[in-house]
């Protein structure tokens, strides 16, 4: 166990920090319409990371349980190649392509909305 005044610098600089999260201003607290515009396309890339890292987990996970047990060593057949290659170019060429397109139209699209007036604040 640490020595008391440790537990106590400790103690205090705890509560000086959960204080101090009430005086200042939030991160997640965008101001004006530029930072608002940044704030749903970070919230939209973040969103649209956690649904790709679910899918390769997924993905992951039902590649891991269909290789079936080690000693089972079936013969690859036409179809299952042909839905391998498929599946490589829908997944790693079609589905990316689609969704960076889709991100930079929206990156466009909120590029076009700037105020001209030179808002910023």
């Amino acid at each position: 166990m640490p020595p008391p005044s440790t537990v106590g610098r400790r103690l205090v600089a705890a509560l000086v920090g959960l204080l101090a999260i009430g005086c200042s201003q939030g991160g997640l607290d965008p101001r004006g319409s530029e930072a608002d515009r940044i704030f749903d396309i970070t919230v939209w890339l973040t969103i649209a990371g956690v649904a790709v890292f679910v899918i390769v987990v997924v993905a992951f996970v039902v590649a891991v349980w269909s290789r079936g047990e080690e000693g089972d060593h079936r013969t690859e057949t036409v179809e299952d190649t042909r839905l391998e290659r498929r599946f490589v170019i829908a997944g790693g060429i079609v589905m990316p392509a689609v969704i960076l397109a889709g991100f930079f139209g929206v990156q466009i699209w909120s590029t076009m909305q700037q105020p001209q007036s030179g808002e910023l604040t």
